[in-house]
């Protein structure tokens, strides 16, 4: 009777318990997030890719692609390999996971980030199957964190969406990241293969050359569209990555959200024995702050905290396969370039220029009391310089003038008023008219990125973005900062304003290279929403003359007519790479026209204008009329060789170069092979180019190629032109 009474009263306690329990899980499913702001999405892609291939889709969240060739492209690792790889059970559960969630508990004082797996014991899985995927609802009851994800597979692409809206967070617990597929088509050096991941022009990680690689070496993460801050390093350009398995190929690309993106790569014997690369979405950011900001003790140093509001963002990929002679990098950059043509979201470009020269009009030297004006170019000597090399027999030529306002290139004016030290309107019109008449572009150097301490009417505490601490956004010296998306709407009015009586372009710097989020209390900005401002700024530019950027962020390409200082290496990841591709110009070829570093600053012109001509950058100098030796205390230091007189046969033979290969500077650039040493491209009329870079002749294809020098044969096949270190 006793033990009836006992089991009854801890029945009492027990079951109100589970009752609420319930509830809370039933939640989970239920309930949807009190914040939301769904993306707009983008065009369905309507590739045919009628390959054979096939999919199979499993109730617990992992699913298969069959490709014709017999590769098999899962979601993750199966059981048994899983447990080969690794005996710890949290990477045999990540290893064959649909996705990896990271959560801190916010009620904790001090932050810690703790990861769960979709395939663990501690996620339940709801599976709806459909006639094209599966709809995935996945919840994990320990933390009371609840994620969707619909699979869907359509005529040879999968499509991979997590909505936002129906991400749940109950309690304490905070999502912060969600990784995406983290193992999907990974394998081992013994795979013929290879991953192909968007850092600089593009970089290839080859399974074999797991030699190459440092043996403590860790995981790798490359931000898309490059990391907020003032001194941030660049990052992804393209939202993409590539895997090579055999004979079968994928592309990634994220449709939307890439822009609170992550790529995480990591190679064979970073804890398991797989090569591997994945998205990951950013839900909230970490950042310090001063720990006294937190504590009412008298403490020092820093600690970690992350954003309260979770990022209200919906995230798509896609992920397109390729078989056979297209299962390679060329088919990678092919597929996604015919993506974003599809899509609108690359531009074709009508600015096809033989040549660039940016002119260094003026600048500010630092001085104890006062700056010094450095006039480099004035107005009257760009016109004589284009019309020296007008009567050269140059004829097509874009044009950048950089620090034709007071103050020079180093100052960021708000609207648009010529120097009247370099000649003022009357010179600068005049040079415009010189430039109209030889059809010639020009174009002007702007900032609606970043902003130094002290330009005329520039206020930090309204004007400056904050960061996730609360304080405003500077680099380390205090004296730079980065504009809201506001303040930058606010400058380009001013100078479109400003600008509309001269027949002049816009060059965006910074825009295309960086990006930065806002957490202002008053109007905060999240990354997402930041390239959309971008992206209206470039699309009012564009309705006015030509539009010129820095870098080739996704969201400008729809924009652009020319791409300035597109690496030729990759930037960030040097640790993973085997081989810098030309990935990002596989994919701008024949649409966008683009530079790369300028020839006149590079260690070695040889192998520049060669890899000029290999990767198809148009020919790019940046000059001055004077010496570059007035330069050497601006912040235009790096300036070493800058004088046109010096540059002219330079130049000459660049423009000649160019001229030689027109018949394909509006062509894609269907495929691309390279040892290192010798590489040949291949264009969409079936041209043909051939570079070595070796100091002996090279044979191939029955054609003989000079050392340090190219062979070029046009689509009809008759007409060839050699140009080696003998010319």
């Amino acid at each position: 009777m006793k033990n009836k009474k006992f089991l009854m009263k801890v029945l009492g306690i027990i079951l109100p318990i589970a009752v609420v329990a319930v509830a809370i899980i039933s939640a989970l499913f239920e309930q949807g997030s009190a914040y939301h702001t769904k993306s707009t999405g983008y065009t369905e892609y309507s590739f045919e890719c009628k390959n054979g291939s096939s999919a199979k889709f499993n109730e617990d969240g992992s699913f298969e692609i069959s490709a014709p060739e017999g590769y098999t492209w899962k979601s993750g690792i199966s059981d048994d390999r899983a447990l080969q790889l690794s005996q710890n059970s949290d990477w045999q559960a990540y290893m064959k996971s649909l996705i990896a969630v990271s959560y801190y508990d916010s009620a904790l004082s001090v932050y810690q980030l703790k990861t769960v797996y979709s395939s663990s014991n501690s996620a339940n899985i709801i599976t709806e199957t459909r006639a094209d995927g599966c709809h995935y609802k996945i919840v994990f009851p320990d933390i009371m964190i609840s994620v969707e994800v619909d699979i869907t597979w359509r005529n040879g692409f999968l499509s991979v969406k997590i909505p936002y809206e129906k991400i749940i967070e109950n309690g304490s617990f905070k999502l912060q990241t969600i990784e995406i597929l983290p193992f999907f088509g990974a394998e081992d050096s013994k795979t013929d293969g290879y991953i192909v991941y968007p850092d600089g022009c593009g970089a290839l990680m080859n399974y074999a050359m797991l030699q190459n690689r440092a043996a403590n070496l860790r995981k790798g993460t490359l931000k898309i569209y490059g990391s907020s801050g003032i001194d941030s390093d660049s990052g992804a350009a393209l939202p993409v990555f590539g895997i090579k398995n055999g004979n079968s190929a994928v592309l990634a690309a994220v449709t939307t959200g890439a822009a609170e993106c992550d790529i995480n790569i990591s190679p064979e014997g970073t804890v398991v024995a797989l090569n591997r690369i994945a998205f990951s979405m950013n839900y909230r950011y970490c950042y310090d702050i001063p720990e006294s900001d937190i504590s009412s003790a008298n403490t020092e140093g820093t600690a970690t905290k992350a954003d309260k509001i979770i990022t209200n963002q919906d995230f798509e990929a896609v992920y397109l396969f390729l078989e056979n002679e297209k299962a390679n990098y060329s088919g990678m950059a092919g597929i996604y370039r015919e993506f974003l043509q599809k899509n609108q979201m690359l531009k074709r470009s009508e600015q096809n220029s033989a040549l660039s020269l940016a002119l260094i009009m003026g600048e500010s030297e630092k001085q104890a009391f006062a700056s010094k004006s450095i006039l480099a170019t004035t107005f009257s000597q760009a016109e004589n310089i284009l019309n020296d090399l007008k009567n050269t027999g140059i004829s097509d030529i874009n044009f950048l003038l950089i620090g034709c306002e007071k103050g020079g290139a180093s100052y960021n004016n708000r609207g648009f008023a010529p120097w009247s030290k370099l000649g003022g309107k009357k010179n600068l019109n005049k040079l415009l008219g010189s430039a109209v008449a030889s059809d010639f572009t020009v174009s002007v150097q702007k900032n609606f990125y970043s902003v130094k301490k002290g330009e005329n009417g520039f206020y930090a505490k309204k004007d400056a973005v904050y960061g996730g601490n609360g304080f405003i956004v500077s680099n380390e010296t205090n004296d730079r900062y980065i504009l809201n998306a506001a303040a930058a709407d606010k400058w380009y009015s001013v100078y479109e304003k400003a600008s509309k009586k001269y027949n002049i372009g816009t060059y965006f710097s910074e825009m295309g290279e960086y990006l930065s989020g806002d957490y202002s209390e008053i109007s905060p900005y999240s990354r997402s929403m930041r390239t959309v401002s971008a992206a209206n700024l470039l699309s009012k530019a564009a309705e006015k003359n030509t539009v010129e950027v820095e870098g080739a962020n996704l969201y400008t390409l729809k924009y652009a007519d020319i791409i300035r200082n597109l690496p030729n290496s990759q930037k960030t990841l040097s640790a993973f790479c085997d081989k810098s591709i030309p990935f990002c110009q596989m994919v701008l070829h024949g649409s966008i026209q683009y530079t790369g570093d300028p020839i006149n600053l590079y260690h070695d012109e040889g192998v520049q204008l060669l890899n000029m001509i290999e990767y198809g950058y148009t020919p790019y100098y940046k000059l001055t009329a004077s010496g570059s030796m007035q330069l050497k205390y601006t912040e235009n230091n790096e300036i070493f060789s800058s004088k046109y007189s010096l540059w002219k046969k330079s130049i000459a033979n660049a423009y000649k170069i160019s001229q030689m290969l027109s018949s394909v500077q509006g062509e894609t650039m269907s495929s691309h092979e390279s040892d290192g040493i010798h590489s040949v491209v291949v264009y969409g009329n079936g041209a043909k180019l051939y570079v070595n870079y070796s100091s002996s002749e090279w044979t191939v294809d029955e054609k003989n190629v000079s050392a340090g020098g190219f062979l070029f044969v046009d689509s009809n096949g008759t007409k060839t032109e050699k140009w080696g270190s003998e010319k």
